[in-house]
């Protein structure tokens, strides 16, 4: 899976036990999608397990993630 040049915005989180990653993949100056992956993080390496894409489109672009109760 092609991830871009740059990654703009991640997301770092953990999410029913599994850590994800969450990022919007820049090819030069456009945007290409938004990407996550699932990985195992053990404190100072997070090593993605698989990948997959968020969306196919800007609008999700610079998402932000918080936790609620």
């Amino acid at each position: 899976m092609a991830t871009g040049h740059v990654w703009e915005c991640p997301q770092f989180l953990k999410v029913d036990g599994q850590w994800v990653l969450i990022i919007s993949a820049m090819d030069g100056d456009k945007l290409s999608q938004v990407l996550y992956a699932v990985g195992d993080y053990d404190g100072s390496e997070f090593v993605p397990r698989r990948w997959g894409t968020f969306a196919h489109t800007d609008v999700p672009y610079a998402t932000t993630t918080f936790q609620d109760k």
